[in-house]
C-alpha cells in the first residue's frame, strides 16, 4: 500500500512553490528523495551537462524513481521543471529516451532547448525527410549512439515499424533508458476522438516491456490520471503532485462585443491593452478556435502596428517554426494560433495570454 507524505516544497527549494505539496512512496516504503548509489554523479550531469546548480521544486524525486526503474505520474505547474524527468535519465545514463509528444512546436522547442546544451535531440514527426530518418535510424542502430532525446508524434509512434524494430534493438542492449509521455492528460482527452493514436499507446508496455515510464502533465484530475494510468499499463507508478497555484497569474474575463465590426472592435480592444503600461512591448500569444480566425486576427494586430503572425496546423512546417522562432527570438510580438502552439513552449518573456473565444474545454 502506499504511503503519503506531505512536505513543503520550499523545504526542497526554499521559496520556488509556497504551496503544499504532496509526494508518495513507492510501496516499498523508500524514500524517493534519499540517497541512492547514484547520489553522488546526479550534480555533476546536472550542472555539466544541463547547466543547473539544483533540482528544481520536486525533480529528484521522479527522477530517482526512474532510475530505479519505476513508472511515474508527474503532474508539476507549468514551469516546475517537467521535461527534465524524462530528459535526465538518458543523458545521465548516456542511453536513449523515448518521448511521445502531441506538439511539434513543443517538440521543436525542447529540441531547440537541449542542441543548445550540447544534448543531441531529434525530432521524427510525418513529414520528417527520408534521408534525416535514415541517418537517425543508422545512429540508433550504433553500440553507442550520440542521439540521447527523441521526440515522436503518437502517430508515428504506433506507425512507423522499422523504428520500432530499432528501439527494440535499443531495448535488448540496455540503451532505451526511459519513455516519457509529455502533456500525457491529452492521452484520453484528444485518445477518444481528436487523435485515436493515442488510445494505441497502450502498445508501449508490450513493445519495450521493463523500460520504465514517465507520464507528465500540468493538469491532470484524478479521474485523468486514472485513464493515463490505465492507457499505458502503468506498472505501480509513482505520484508525485505539486500544487497549480500560480501567484504571479492574473486571470480576467471581458464581455465580448457583439454585432456588425467585432472583430476590429475585439483587435482594437486587445491592441489597447497589449499597448497598456503592463504589458507594453512584451510578447504574447492570441488563441482562436479556427485557422480561418488566426490569419484574420494577426492580420488586424499587424494593421494597428502590433508585430504578429499566425500559427495553426494547415501551415507548412518551414512556416510554423518560422513564426515560432520569430516569436522567441522577438521578431514579432504575438503569436495568433490554435491549440496547435503552446503547450509547454518556453518563453520567460511571455506575458499575456488572451482567448479570442472560449475554448472548447477547460482543458485546452
Amino acid at each position: 500500500m502506499e504511503e503519503s507524505f506531505h512536505l513543503l516544497a520550499n523545504k526542497l527549494e526554499a521559496g520556488t512553490y509556497p504551496d503544499q505539496t504532496s509526494f508518495h512512496l513507492g510501496e516499498e516504503g523508500r524514500p524517493w528523495f534519499g540517497d541512492f548509489p547514484w547520489s553522488p554523479q546526479l550534480q555533476e550531469t546536472l550542472e555539466g551537462r544541463f547547466g543547473f546548480h539544483s533540482f528544481k521544486g520536486l525533480q529528484l524525486g521522479p527522477i530517482n524513481a526512474l532510475l530505479s526503474g519505476k513508472d511515474v505520474i508527474a503532474n508539476f505547474p507549468t514551469g516546475g521543471g517537467k521535461s527534465l524527468i524524462f530528459q535526465f535519465p538518458a543523458v545521465f545514463r548516456e542511453g536513449v529516451a523515448l518521448v511521445i509528444s502531441p506538439l511539434l512546436s513543443l517538440m521543436e522547442d525542447q529540441k531547440r532547448a537541449l542542441l543548445a546544451k550540447g544534448i543531441p535531440a531529434v525530432t521524427l514527426e510525418e513529414s520528417t525527410r527520408e534521408e534525416e530518418v535514415k541517418r537517425l535510424l543508422d545512429d540508433l542502430k550504433l553500440d553507442s549512439p550520440a542521439t540521447r532525446v527523441l521526440y515522436i508524434t503518437p502517430e508515428r509512434c504506433g506507425s512507423d515499424a522499422a523504428l520500432r524494430t530499432v528501439l527494440q534493438s535499443l531495448l535488448r542492449r540496455s540503451k532505451l533508458v526511459v519513455i516519457g509521455l509529455d502533456e500525457a492528460h491529452l492521452i484520453p482527452i484528444w485518445g477518444n476522438d481528436f487523435r485515436p493514436d493515442y488510445k494505441e499507446l497502450k502498445m508501449l508496455r508490450e513493445w519495450y516491456p521493463a523500460v520504465p515510464m514517465a507520464a507528465v502533465t500540468a493538469s491532470a484530475t484524478p479521474e485523468i490520471k486514472k485513464e493515463i494510468l490505465e492507457t499505458l499499463c502503468l506498472d505501480q507508478p509513482v505520484h508525485f503532485s505539486m500544487g497549480t497555484f500560480r501567484p504571479n497569474i492574473f486571470l480576467e474575463v471581458r464581455q465580448k462585443p457583439s454585432g456588425a465590426g467585432q472583430r476590429a472592435r475585439l483587435a482594437e480592444e486587445m491592441v489597447g491593452l497589449m499597448n497598456g503600461r503592463t504589458l507594453e512591448s512584451k510578447p504574447g500569444i492570441v488563441y482562436c478556435l479556427t485557422r480561418k480566425e488566426c490569419e484574420e486576427v494577426a492580420k488586424e494586430m499587424n494593421s494597428r502596428g502590433v508585430k504578429a503572425a499566425f500559427y495553426h496546423g494547415d501551415m507548412k512546417k518551414v512556416d510554423r517554426q518560422r513564426a515560432q522562432e520569430e516569436w522567441l527570438s522577438g521578431a514579432i510580438r504575438v503569436v495568433v494560433a490554435t491549440v496547435a502552439f503552446g503547450l509547454g513552449i518556453d518563453n520567460p518573456a511571455c506575458s499575456f495570454v488572451f482567448h479570442y473565444a472560449l475554448p472548447s474545454t477547460l482543458d485546452r
